[in-house]
């Protein structure tokens, strides 16, 4: 960039072509582009670059608990890294802040753990402000978020702290998301034998009903742990759903010691005759030309009004539809060929001639 400068004929101060270096986060095009225009520009004293740079949450969540970067940075520097992402921002920030060690409890635990507390407290209030703007859409309230979310624990925190982790939180709501799908699909298949809610059927019936079964099974009786399953209008996939739903960890799995000859019984035995009181999600195949009439779907008797069915319309002059073009004939000279060696071959051969001298002229 200097070489440039001196071809330019353009004098630019060392310590301003670093900052602009620094503020462009050294992207040639636009250094090139900003000298440019204090090339051409009639006030190049007043140049000044300062320009906002792009950083990333895990570059945000370094300048917000280390040491070194407090040290020359300002209130406003500091509320500033809050804004960069106050989406992602406060979730980097509660998934790390235990990784900091306080440098103000000079390895003193009692004073250490009264850090971990108000930073603690200060991310609670933080999300409780977040949920405020999200309800009542207040956004001019992501300066109060800005001070609880990240400036604070920062503050209390301020230290040398290890890697940085992306938030567990994504994966834990997307599994809890994923469990109250399957206890909602549960509770309306057993919604007509039990009177509780949601939460009495994840705590009360679904870790009795699962260790009914699966024990059932592991006795081999397989016959009985069907009738269980009848007994409550469920169909084979939500014994997969009570197993996912109420197995915790470290819990004993017996229904993965279960042979496959009493597991396919079981199946069996719950699909057959299998009549539910609600909608299953099951697609009908019918046979090839079979109509609607003939599969047994219309019951009623015919009503004697002639409906049209479109059999008379040429689909093919639709626009929106797309037929397929059919295969062109073999050639027919092809087929004459092979008739005429066929019929060479069969034809006895008379290519020798008889008697006769010399040849004659």
């Amino acid at each position: 960039m200097h070489s440039i400068c001196f071809k330019e004929k353009l004098k630019v101060a060392p310590e301003t072509l670093q900052r602009l270096i620094i503020s462009t986060d050294q992207d040639i095009r636009q250094i090139l582009h900003q000298l440019q225009l204090f090339k051409e520009s009639t006030s190049a004293g007043a140049y000044n670059p300062r320009k906002d740079i792009r950083l990333s949450n895990w570059d945000v969540i370094r300048k917000v608990f280390s040491v070194q970067e407090h040290e020359k940075m300002t209130l406003t520097d500091k509320m500033g890294l809050f804004f960069q992402d106050y989406s992602f921002g406060p979730l980097f920030v509660q998934e790390n802040y235990l990784r900091c060690t306080p440098m103000h409890a000079q390895n003193d635990n009692k004073k250490t753990l009264d850090f971990i507390k108000n930073a603690a407290e200060s991310i609670a209030w933080g999300d409780l402000t977040e949920r405020a703007i999200r309800s009542s859409n207040n956004w001019s309230l992501l300066s109060v978020q800005a001070v609880f979310s990240s400036l604070l624990p920062g503050e209390y925190m301020e230290g040398y702290g290890g890697p940085v982790d992306f938030p567990q939180w994504f994966g834990k709501n997307s599994n809890q998301n994923k469990r109250v799908r399957l206890l909602q699909q549960l509770h309306t298949h057993m919604h007509l034998n039990i009177s509780g809610s949601l939460e009495a059927l994840n705590m009360e019936y679904a870790p009795y009903l699962r260790r009914k079964i699966v024990n059932e099974l592991a006795a081999g009786n397989a016959e009985d742990a069907a009738e269980v399953m009848k007994s409550y209008d469920l169909i084979r996939d939500d014994l997969d759903t009570l197993q996912e739903l109420a197995m915790w960890p470290n819990m004993r799995d017996n229904f993965s010691n279960i042979d496959s000859k009493t597991k396919a019984s079981f199946t069996r035995s719950v699909n057959k005759h299998l009549m539910v009181p609600y909608a299953m999600d099951t697609k009908i195949t019918k046979s090839k030309g079979q109509s609607a009439a003939d599969s047994g779907e219309f019951d009623d008797e015919d009503d004697g009004i002639a409906y049209d069915d479109g059999s008379d319309e040429d689909v093919t002059k639709d626009a929106n539809v797309k037929v397929k073009a059919k295969k062109p004939a073999a050639k027919k000279g092809k087929e004459d060929k092979r008739a005429a060696k066929k019929e060479k071959e069969e034809k006895p051969s008379t290519s020798k001639k008889s008697g006769g001298g010399r040849g004659r002229k």
